[in-house]
């Protein structure tokens, strides 16, 4: 019998504590991510794509903030968050690609976030 009663509050325990943790593990991840207004600080650019949950690290060139991603593609974003301008850090990042004039030589290609994490 108390074999039995051992067993029931030991998987109730169990059971408990793994729902608390995804819980938890949700708040943190929808706390961690920034929600950006559509403003567009490049405006006299056109739009050429939007990009979506991409990931790359922060990175500060001549005193500006780029995002620097997989296949050597950078981004100059106008709108980074200051708790996000920390060199190296990972995140994660949804945005505007803006267009680069022809006249004109860039470090990165301009971007305006509308999310990052």
């Amino acid at each position: 019998m108390y074999r039995i009663l051992f067993l029931a509050v030991f998987l109730f325990a169990c059971k408990t504590n793994s729902t608390n943790a995804v819980v938890q593990v949700q708040e943190e991840t929808n706390a961690a991510m920034t929600t950006l207004n559509s403003d567009d600080c490049y405006k006299d650019r056109k739009t050429e794509k939007s990009i979506d949950n991409i990931e790359g690290s922060i990175m500060i060139i001549g005193g500006e903030y780029y995002l620097n991603c997989e296949g050597y593609k950078r981004y100059q974003p106008c709108n980074l968050p200051e708790k996000f301008k920390k060199e190296g850090a990972v995140v994660k990042f949804n945005g505007d690609v803006k267009e680069i004039f022809a006249h004109e030589r860039r470090a990165g290609t301009p971007l305006v976030l509308t999310m990052v994490k």
